[in-house]
């Protein structure tokens, strides 16, 4: 039962160190990627905001 407790270190430092700099990667990747959508919608509205539906003529009633 002791070996389950002896872990090396050094292996579980180095696995930290290479699986950090991939999850900054993602998250920062993911936050310009929101801010990238933002901008879209943000334009999107923008062109759109001028087309309105068009007038309908009613009917006169009799």
């Amino acid at each position: 039962m002791d070996n389950q407790n002896n872990h090396n270190p050094f292996v579980l430092e180095l696995g930290i160190s290479i699986l950090t700099p991939p999850i900054l990667l993602g998250l920062s990747i993911s936050r310009e990627m929101g801010g990238m959508m933002d901008s879209l919608g943000k334009a999107s509205e923008e062109i759109f905001r001028g087309q309105h539906l068009p007038i309908l003529k009613s009917q006169p009633k009799t």
